[in-house]
């Protein structure tokens, strides 16, 4: 029996994500999360590095995500005034936080050691940018 195409469509973006995911982080050990987060601030897929515990509690995680979707959604309103954001960087003392749009209020959110190096940055976003527009 054939899948249906929107099943199908799912399995290809999956399976898609899921090897950038993995590329990410056999990109640096510095990489310590990365994973979409959805338009309600879930994890749509993703996580923590394997081994790495989280800095925060898992309540705030969940809090962390929903103010990148926050910030993401303040972030469209300048769109038509200075254009479509490619990424958003934040550098935290403990932590510094990748952020990339994918479409409606989607986003790809990657935390890496602060001591992750900028001039390398490049890397990262080569990589996240070959996650589907679309996705979710």
């Amino acid at each position: 029996m054939k899948q249906p195409i929107n099943k199908r469509r799912k399995d290809v973006r999956q399976e898609i994500s899921d090897r950038i995911l993995k590329a990410l982080f056999e990109s640096d050990k510095r990489i310590r999360y990365c994973a979409i987060i959805g338009e309600k601030g879930e994890e749509i897929v993703g996580g923590m590095r394997h081994g790495i515990k989280s800095l925060e509690p898992e309540r705030a995680s969940s809090r962390l995500r929903m103010q990148t979707l926050i910030g993401m959604a303040l972030n469209k309103n300048w769109n038509d005034v200075l254009g479509d954001a490619d990424y958003i960087i934040a550098h935290r003392s403990k932590v510094m936080l990748f952020i990339f749009p994918l479409a409606g209020l989607r986003s790809v959110l990657i935390s890496a050691e602060p001591e992750y190096p900028l001039e390398e940055f490049r890397r990262i976003a080569d990589v996240a940018r070959g996650f589907p527009k679309e996705f979710g």
